[in-house]
């Protein structure tokens, strides 16, 4: 079968016909300048020559290997965009498949095509079932094998792409902070993400429940789908309906064609709901109609659609109390909080302030300045010392301002209370008890110690004028074992 395979392609490589010469000239045309690596596994070298030869004429680059050891050890060291795998290998006890399935837990992104003859057929259709792009058989069909070859090859291309690009956007609306109090809430998401029960986020505004409702669907099995997020305060109780379920033709004044909703728009995907409290009533009945049926229907229809989205809601508000006074649905409430994750403030996290500060300065210094700026550590003790009443989101607009107002590279403590002084410097703590402002107080002082001396526990001890055994004691119960093991 070899031999044939070596005669046939030399003897249509020769023909004019073909319109590709000899190997070893320079023919590569735009489209095979982006042709890929090709890895070729087989243990027969006449089929490797001659497959191989054929590849490399229309541009591939390729390597070939003999035995399976020498197959996985390459494509952990090298990078292809594409293996070509002989089926009818038996090594030391494992198949074809045995073998496929070691290529495929190494990368499972890198495109895998079958090579078997006619025998093997059926084994081949069920290395396709277990992901392999393709099988071809050991019969020289040229053109079949390239069209295989570029579509393999594109396929792996936008998965890595995919890949890529999911990363970047886990990155962008990645969740800052290394306090207990966010540990947890990334502990949570982690959990929470993989299945598909209804999420409802609560806490202040400000503390990220849209970030945090973006993570949940990232680390989803619909992260490779939409998310989209409506806020619900935003749409009027006259076009909430319409725009949550669409439409049809003729169903209200302006109705000039059939039109989607969000709900639509977020099939396979997750669908956000921020600031659910603002719903009205009557919307609150479609919404518990759509979690309890998983259907919905358009303003203007008769029948029902199905629905595959997965429902995440937030809310800054007490929806209980809402409950009590009439203004929120409890049998919806009861179905939006299968899962509640609540969001700490900004103020119960104060240790989380150098790493939120110094990534906001960065990310806006890129944006507005063009300069690479920076918190000086005594600015940023300044930050620490103000409760945030409005949480992240406040401190993002302040770093902003500090960053197109700065005069200097490096913001000092002088340059930041000029700027922010009648931001800074408002009483947010006339609401506390003196219990609370004491231990707030209490906290501060051992951040700044732990920060000012590099998270070493005796020199802080010796900044505070207390017991080393006494300061341990206290960072437990202020909980902040995350900011002594970052200095660690």
């Amino acid at each position: 079968m070899a031999r044939y395979w070596l005669k046939a392609v030399r003897a249509k490589e020769a023909d004019s016909l073909s319109g590709f010469p000899s190997k070893g000239v320079n023919m590569k045309t735009d489209e095979q300048s982006a042709a890929g690596r090709i890895l070729i596994a087989d243990d027969d070298p006449n089929f490797l020559e001659a497959f191989g030869q054929m590849l490399e004429m229309r541009g591939y680059q390729t390597e070939s290997v003999v035995s399976t050891a020498r197959l996985l050890e390459v494509i952990q060291k090298k990078e292809f965009d594409l293996v070509t795998l002989d089926l009818e290998w038996e090594v030391e006890g494992k198949s074809g498949l045995d073998i496929f399935d070691q290529v495929r837990n190494l990368d499972p992104l890198l495109p895998v095509i079958i090579i078997t003859g006619k025998s093997s057929i059926p084994t081949a259709i069920e290395a396709t079932r277990m992901g392999a792009f393709d099988y071809l058989e050991k019969i020289y069909d040229r053109e079949k094998i390239l069209v295989t070859i570029k579509n393999a090859l594109e396929t792996g291309r936008l998965k890595r792409e995919n890949r890529y690009y999911l990363e970047q956007i886990k990155k962008r609306y990645s969740l800052i902070g290394r306090s207990q109090a966010m540990q947890a809430v990334k502990e949570q998401i982690r959990r929470i993400g993989p299945s598909n029960s209804v999420v409802l986020i609560s806490g202040e505004s400000g503390t990220g429940k849209e970030l945090v409702a973006r993570q949940i669907h990232l680390h989803s099995r619909r992260h490779d789908r939409k998310f989209v997020s409506v806020d619900s305060g935003l749409i009027s109780d006259s076009l909430a309906e319409s725009e949550l379920f669409g439409y049809r033709k003729g169903a209200f004044t302006g109705a000039l064609n059939d039109r989607d909703g969000l709900f639509a728009e977020a099939e396979g995907g997750t669908l956000f709901l921020d600031e659910i409290s603002n719903a009205s009533l009557n919307l609150q009945a479609k919404l518990l109609h759509v979690i309890q049926e998983r259907e919905y229907r358009r303003v203007g229809d008769s029948d029902y659609r199905k629905c595959d989205v997965r429902l995440i809601s937030a809310s800054n508000q007490n929806l209980e109390e809402l409950i009590e006074k009439g203004k929120f649905r409890k049998d919806l409430y009861y179905r939006l909080k299968v899962i509640e994750l609540k969001l700490p403030p900004l103020r119960e996290r104060k240790e989380d302030i150098p790493f939120l500060a110094h990534n906001f300065i960065k990310i806006k210094s890129g944006e507005l300045s063009g300069t690479s700026r920076s918190l000086s550590r005594e600015a940023v003790n300044f930050l620490m010392d103000y409760d945030w009443p409005g949480n992240v989101r406040e401190l993002e607009n302040t770093t902003e301002r500090l960053v197109v107002l700065a005069s200097e590279d490096e913001i000092t403590l002088e340059e930041a209370k000029l700027i922010l002084g009648d931001i800074i410097n408002c009483d947010s703590t006339s609401s506390k008890s003196l219990n609370d402002l004491t231990r707030d107080f209490r906290r501060k002082c051992i951040i700044k110690a732990l920060s000012l001396s590099g998270g070493r526990v005796s020199r802080a001890a010796e900044m505070l004028q207390v017991d080393r055994t006494h300061l341990y004691r206290l960072i437990g119960e202020y909980q902040l074992k995350n900011l002594l093991n970052h200095f660690q």
